[in-house]
């Protein structure tokens, strides 16, 4: 095989590459698309899906125009393959760009979402309860705020109607290590003492600032039940341990597909130089 032909041989794999990861991530989105459902919506996915898919197979159509050109050195299939790779800079470019300049906000959306969505299948999905549940005992979190009323209060504020009670909630997950049971996430109001056992003093220890009842739902028992709980919430936790994990993935993403872009022209270059 004589230079040229390695040359472009080093294109083909290149190109042929990238278009197995697009591929394979259209193949993977779609295999775990049930859980999957969790970070993304529907749409969403059809959409990542789709996209990946189109630009796989456009790499792939690529690539075969880079093999007609080692064997047949054609002007026509020279063109097209130029035509080609600067469609594919621009729109990588125009993406990884995009994707790095807003990292912080994608990666602070995604997180957010992911959590919220667990916490509201919480009830209705085993698998969601087991995702989360290892995500607070491998962070040391709970949920998605630290003051936890996404477990037990809809977005309208008023208790979720598949809690059988009307107090304040996390799952055992979310209590501290040593403090874990079965009931430990329930904030139960403490019982009202009866009159012959206050004191004048305890009146001002039991009253709420500004209220003139004792006790109010669950809110007497409401500093207990916080010190016991894991209170920082998990995308915090997470992103935190991510640290520049991200960005390096990022990075490299851009390494690939500039050095894709510069073997590609590259090899246009060297033939041209050439003729």
């Amino acid at each position: 095989m004589n230079v040229n032909g390695i040359i472009w041989f080093g294109v083909i794999f290149w190109i042929l590459s990238f278009a197995a990861l697009f591929l394979s991530v259209t193949i993977g989105f779609y295999i775990n698309k049930n859980f999957l459902t969790y970070i993304f919506t529907e749409h969403e996915l059809t959409v990542i899906m789709t996209v990946s898919g189109i630009y796989g197979c456009w790499l792939v159509l690529t690539a075969s125009t880079a093999a007609n050109i080692a064997k047949t050195m054609q002007l026509l299939a020279l063109v097209i393959f130029f035509l080609q790779t600067c469609v594919s800079v621009v729109l990588e470019v125009t993406v990884l760009y995009r994707v790095f300049a807003n990292r912080e906000y994608y990666i602070e959306l995604v997180l957010h979402k992911t959590v919220s969505t667990l916490v509201e299948a919480y009830h209705i999905s085993e698998r969601a309860r087991k995702v989360l549940d290892n995500v607070h005992y491998s962070f040391d979190c709970c949920g998605l705020t630290q003051w936890h009323t996404e477990w037990w209060l809809d977005i309208s504020g008023h208790v979720k109607n598949e809690l059988n009670s009307s107090f304040a909630w996390v799952p055992e997950s979310c209590c501290l290590p040593h403090l874990r049971s079965k009931d430990c996430g329930f904030a139960t109001p403490r019982a009202r003492p009866s009159q012959d056992k206050l004191m004048e003093n305890d009146l001002l220890d039991f009253q709420e600032p500004g209220e003139s009842v004792y006790f109010q739902a669950g809110s007497i028992a409401a500093a207990s039940w916080y010190n016991r709980l894991l209170n920082e919430p998990c995308p915090d936790l997470i992103k935190d341990y991510l640290g520049e994990l991200p960005v390096y993935a990022l990075m490299l993403i851009i390494a690939l597909a500039v050095g894709k872009a510069t073997i590609s022209f590259a090899a246009l270059m060297s033939l041209f130089k050439r003729d």
